[in-house]
C-alpha cells in the first residue's frame, strides 16, 4: 500500500467519523428518545392524569339519595386520585429513562469525538515504550 492511499484513507476516515457518524449518533439517539417517550406514553397519561383510574367510578342515578351522592363522590374522587398517583409514577419513570437515554448519548458522543486522540495517545505511547531500552 502506498502512503498515499493510507493518507487518503486517513483523510476520508476522519471526514466520516466527525461528520456522518455524528448525525447518525444523534439519530439514533433520537429514535432511542422517541421510543422511550412513547413506550411509556408520556403524552397520553399527561392528556388522561385526572382521569379515574382504570375507568372505575360509580354512576350517578337521577334520583339518588344524598347518602349515595355523597358516597359516590368519594369513591369517583378516590378513583381519580389513584389514577393522578398512579399516570404521575409512570411520567416520572419515563422523564428519568429520557435523562438516563440522554446521558448516554452523551457519554457515546463525547467517547467518539475523542476516540482517534486516544488512538493516536496510546499508539505514540507503545511506540515509545518499544524503542526504549532499559538502562
Amino acid at each position: 500500500m502506498k502512503a498515499m492511499d493510507v493518507l487518503s484513507f486517513a483523510a476520508d476516515y476522519a471526514s466520516w467519523h466527525y461528520t456522518r457518524a455524528l448525525s447518525d449518533i444523534a439519530d439514533i439517539w433520537l429514535g432511542f428518545s422517541w421510543f422511550l417517550w412513547h413506550y411509556f406514553s408520556v403524552p397520553l397519561l399527561g392528556r388522561t392524569l385526572f382521569s379515574p383510574w382504570r375507568r372505575l367510578s360509580e354512576a350517578h342515578h337521577k334520583h339518588e339519595k344524598i347518602g349515595e351522592y355523597a358516597g359516590n363522590m368519594v369513591v369517583n374522587s378516590l378513583m381519580r386520585l389513584v389514577g393522578i398517583i398512579a399516570r404521575s409514577a409512570v411520567i416520572i419513570c419515563g422523564c428519568i429513562a429520557e435523562i438516563a437515554c440522554a446521558l448516554c448519548a452523551l457519554i457515546a458522543f463525547v467517547l467518539w469525538v475523542a476516540a482517534p486522540l486516544v488512538l493516536f495517545v496510546l499508539i505514540a505511547a507503545g511506540l515509545k515504550n518499544l524503542f526504549t531500552f532499559p538502562a
